[in-house]
Order: C-alpha cells, then sequence, then structure tokens
C-alpha cells in the first residue's frame, strides 16, 4: 500500500523556500511517495470469516486480535498443492473450542493442514477434543508441517485415535526439513487405541509436542514440555510382517545435528501391547523425552512414570528409557540429563529387551542421573540389558550416578547393572560414577552388577577403560566381563557412602556434596 500526499507546490514552497524565488505555476501540484509499507503490515484475525479469509493469501502475515471459538471440524490449507507459507501470531490469545470427529480414516486433521516455511507463534489452543475412529493424521496446530517454526504455542484438552495406523503430534504430527520447535507446551492427554497394518508399514507414532521434529542439520527442537498423559494399546496385525511403534513424551524421532534441549515430560506413559494369533512387533521403542536423536540431549528430564506391558508372544524387540530410547549416532552426547520417573516393563520378547533409567542405548553419556525405579520382567525366555542410567553404552560413561533400585527377572541371559547393563567400551572410559541403587536379578543367567551387568573392552587398546567408579550395595562391582587379564579388568571401590572423602575421584569442579541428599551431585545438574 503506498501513502499519497498532495500539496499545492506553492504552500510547501512557501514554508521550505526563500521570498525571493518566484513561482511561475502557484497552483502547481507534487506527489510525495512514502516507502512501501505493505511488508511490514499485519492483518487482524477477530473471526472465523477471518481465518478462512486467509487461504486466499496463503503467504501473508496474520496476527489475532481476539480468542475465537472455533466451530465444528474447522480446517484450514486442507489441500497439500496449496499450503500456508506465512505468519500466524496469537498475541497471546487463544483459538477454543477445537473439535474434530471422523468415523473413517482422516488424512490431515489440524486447525492447519498443511504449512510450509511458516512461522507460528504466541498462540494458545484450548478445548481440544478430536476424535477418530477410523485411524488417522493429527497434529491439533498443523497436521503435515514442512521447515516450519512453532514458538511458544501451548494446547490442552484431548485426542482419541482408534484404528488400523494412528500418527500423533500434539502440536504437529510432523515437522521435516529445517524445522524449529522451540518454548511450546503440550497439555492434551493422547489416547491411541492402534491396529497393525498389513503392509507392514509403521502403526503408530505418537509425540506429546510432534512426531518427526526436523531431519536437517539446522533442524532445532529445544525448551519443550509435554505435561499431557499418552496412552497406547497396540495390537500387531495377523499378518505376519515388520510391526513397530513409537512413543516419546516430546517427539518420536530428530535428526538434525543439534542437540535436543532443555526439554522435559512430566506426563504418565502407558503402552500395553496385546496377544495376536501370528503377528509380532518389531522395534517397540518408547521413551519419556525423544524416542531418538542424531544430534544429542542437553539438560532435559522425565518425572512421568511409564509403564509397559508387552503381552504379544512372538515380540522381537522393546526399548524403554527415560529420557531417549536411542542416540548411538557417530559423535552424539548425552549430557546434563536426568530420570525421576518409575519405570516397568512387563514382556514377552524371545529377543532383545534394553531399559535404562535415562537412556535405553546410549553412545557418549556425561554429567546425567536417575533417581526412578527401574523394573524388568521379561516372560517366557528373551535376553535384556537393562541399568538405572543406560541399558546398553559403546562409547563414554563418566561423571554420573543412579539411586534408584533396579531389577531384571529373565530366563536366558540377560544383564543388569546399577549404572549400565551392558557397556561395550573399547577406546573411551566409564569411569568418576557411583550408584547406590539396589540391584536384583532373577536367577544365574542374569549378570548382575552394582556398577555393570557386562563389559566387554578392546585388547587391542592396551589400557583399561572401567575404572574410579563407587558404589554402597553388598554385591559384586561387575556382574561380568570378558577380561582375565588384571591390567586391564574394570575396577571399582565399596563405599559405606558417597562422600568426598570416600570417593576423591569424583572432581570438585563438577561434583559437590548435598546436604539434603547425604552424599555428592553434580553441579551443574543439582537434583531438587
Amino acid at each position: 500500500m503506498k501513502k499519497i500526499l498532495t500539496l499545492s507546490l506553492a504552500a510547501l514552497m512557501a514554508f521550505s523556500t526563500p521570498a525571493s524565488i518566484a513561482f511561475a505555476a502557484s497552483d502547481a501540484t507534487v506527489e510525495v511517495v512514502s516507502m512501501d509499507v505493505k511488508a511490514a503490515k499485519a492483518t487482524a484475525i477477530s473471526t472465523v470469516e477471518d481465518l478462512k479469509a486467509m487461504e486466499s493469501n496463503p503467504s501473508g502475515s496474520y496476527y489475532l486480535a481476539k480468542d475465537i471459538a472455533l466451530p465444528a471440524d474447522f480446517q484450514l490449507f486442507g489441500d497439500r498443492e496449496h499450503p500456508f507459507k506465512g505468519t500466524f501470531d496469537g498475541k497471546g490469545h487463544k483459538l477454543t473450542g477445537y473439535t474434530y470427529k471422523s468415523s473413517t480414516w482422516a488424512a490431515n486433521v489440524g486447525i492447519f493442514g498443511y504449512a510450509t516455511k511458516a512461522e507460528f507463534k504466541n498462540l494458545s489452543i484450548t478445548g481440544v477434543n478430536i476424535s477418530l475412529q477410523g485411524g488417522g493424521w493429527v497434529g491439533t496446530l498443523v497436521c503435515d508441517a514442512e521447515s516450519c517454526t512453532f514458538d511458544q504455542i501451548k494446547t490442552a484438552g484431548s485426542i482419541s485415535v482408534k484404528g488400523e495406523g494412528a500418527y500423533v503430534g500434539g502440536i504437529v504430527q510432523n515437522n521435516s526439513d529445517t524445522s524449529v520447535i522451540k518454548n511450546c507446551e503440550n497439555g492434551i492427554n493422547i489416547t491411541v487405541d492402534a491396529r497393525g497394518t498389513e503392509n507392514g508399514a509403521p502403526p503408530c507414532e505418537v509425540g506429546g509436542i510432534t512426531g518427526l521434529a526436523g531431519n536437517s542439520s539446522k533442524a532445532l527442537l529445544q525448551n519443550c514440555t509435554n505435561k499431557g498423559t499418552i496412552k497406547v494399546n497396540y495390537k500387531p496385525s495377523d499378518d505376519w510382517g515388520g510391526d513397530e511403534f513409537s512413543v516419546a513424551g516430546i517427539a518420536t524421532s530428530h535428526f538434525g545435528k543439534q542437540a535436543v534441549k532443555n526439554c522435559k515430560n512430566t506426563g504418565a506413559i502407558t503402552c500395553t501391547i496385546e496377544k495376536a494369533a501370528e503377528g509380532y512387533a518389531t522395534n517397540a521403542k518408547i521413551a519419556g523425552v525423544i524416542r531418538e536423536t542424531y544430534g544429542g540431549v542437553n539438560s532435559c528430564s522425565n518425572t512421568g512414570k511409564i509403564t509397559v506391558n508387552g503381552n504379544v508372544s512372538n515380540m522381537t524387540g522393546i526399548s524403554v528409557a527415560g529420557v531417549v530410547g536411542e542416540t548411538t549416532y557417530k559423535k552424539t552426547k548425552m549430557v546434563k540429563s536426568f530420570n525421576t520417573g518409575a519405570i516397568t516393563v512387563t514382556a514377552n520378547a524371545p529377543r532383545s529387551t534394553v531399559v535404562g533409567g535415562v537412556a535405553g542405548l546410549v553412545n557418549d553419556i556425561t554429567e546425567s542421573y536417575n533417581k526412578g525405579k527401574v523394573s524388568v520382567n521379561v516372560k517366557n525366555g528373551g535376553d535384556a540389558a537393562v541399568g538405572g542410567l543406560a541399558g546398553q553404552t559403546s562409547v563414554n560413561v563418566q561423571n554420573c550416578y543412579n539411586t534408584g533400585a533396579v531389577s531384571l527377572s529373565a530366563k536366558k541371559l540377560s544383564y543388569v547393572g546399577g549404572l549400565v547393563g551392558s557397556a561395550s567400551i573399547y577406546d573411551k572410559f566409564i569411569k568418576y560414577n557411583y550408584s547406590t541403587g539396589k540391584v536384583t536379578g532373577s536367577s544365574k543367567q542374569v549378570f548382575k552388577g552394582e556398577i555393570l551387568g557386562y563389559y566387554t573392552g578392546s585388547y587391542t587398546a592396551q589400557k583399561r577403560n572401567v575404572f574410579d567408579n563407587y558404589y554402597t550395595g553388598s554385591g559384586k562391582a561387575y556382574g561380568g566381563q570378558d577380561f582375565t587379564w588384571e591390567p586391564y579388568m574394570g575396577t571399582a571401590k565399596k563405599v559405606s557412602s558417597i562422600t568426598a572423602g570416600n570417593c576423591p575421584k569424583l572432581d570438585s569442579k563438577i561434583w559437590t556434596y548435598g546436604a539434603k541428599q547425604k552424599r555428592m551431585i553434580l553441579k551443574n545438574n543439582k537434583e531438587k
């Protein structure tokens, strides 16, 4: 929009030129053109009709001027070929009463169906009531997003999905490529009753904030909280295939290079896997914060209770963790993270069961701790690796601790450790850690250690990799290790209490004595 100013030339000159200048045409006019200000203007949204009008200008900039109650089954930009590409600023206002119901498969449920390179910020969505009885894809604000930014988005209400295939995000279901999700909070309670698909596709992916949170090097996931409960009941298909599912309090996947940072889950997560005639569930992965990340984890936590019941007899794998299920990509690190929520897993799994208080399978973990009770029962055979801090690790564990009780009941060769269930350390270290939680193993088939259930290293490393760890329990420090030569065998010291005097290797630059806890705690990750 251009501002046009027309003045009498004589009048204009009278204020700006000397009196001696003569004018040839006293009634001449001049047009003064201001800068084009269209790009700086945003359109106010005050009604449902205003919202609908946004579809005529997908790249526009909009803001809420007031709270708006949405009609049933409302949706904008439901056509994949014409996504929203602009800016939507809630200015602290709310979209209320969002209700959507479907008895058949629903492909793109959300206030915005599709968005590309769009920005959503400063918005609350309350009174959400979404019910899909035939399965589908749903993200409360946006279902399918690409390279979008979500900043200070808050949701509350309920989502229920039943049927063959359920893909759910409390705020956005899928935000691919260079996504940015920060300062967001989900308060939606999510309930899923899913059935396996006949073609073997993943039948269930549920994230409190989102499913996929970006798959480019610049993707960002920070400062997000899930307060909603997540309940998943899953039955594999009766067709032999590769069924699998993922559930996480914040996001199921983040494949960016930047660490997932300052994210936390406080909502309870409950997953039940039903029996099926012949079907089986492969790689069921449940985590309090994030199932899998390539960028690592920094300052994340879970305080919610996690309960998993795997009743299907042919289940081939299960991974459960308080914070992150898997962070094994090259050079990924986990730092300053913790779990205090109780983790209980019952599984009929003839193959691998991996459970960790903080992490399932992790490369490098430092300055992290677990206080939650970890209890695992593997019925009808099956191997397991269970640890108070991590189920399995392969690179580095330093300056960490566990105080939660850890127990494993299993009938086949398995591992349970106060700190880590099974460790394969070749060129890094497990050192400067402690565990005070009680460790229990059910049989002689279970390798049980106050520090590690089992330790495998490398003779070619020509050094000791596991040392300067402390424990207070009455059992052995290590349930087993594949070394017989003394210089390579792991060492640990049993102490009466975890104090600076008893544990001199806990560096004062990193550790301090907690008067409330009556033991050493981490300075940069203080217990509350």
